[in-house]
């Protein structure tokens, strides 16, 4: 039960834990999830970019 609950990501919940959402944090972490993602793209383009030619 607690694997089930505060380790286990559900996809029905967008990937975060029912102790996550119970306890009020799911759109905390799917901000953060969304920074991080943003942050990588860009980098991943400059990156690219530069080796482009």
């Amino acid at each position: 039960v607690n694997h089930y609950n505060h380790e286990r990501y559900h996809e029905s919940l967008e990937n975060v834990t029912p102790a996550d959402v119970y306890q009020g944090r799911r759109n905390d972490i799917l901000e953060q999830r969304a920074i991080i993602k943003s942050r990588t793209l860009n980098q991943r383009k400059l990156h690219n970019l530069r080796f482009a030619g």
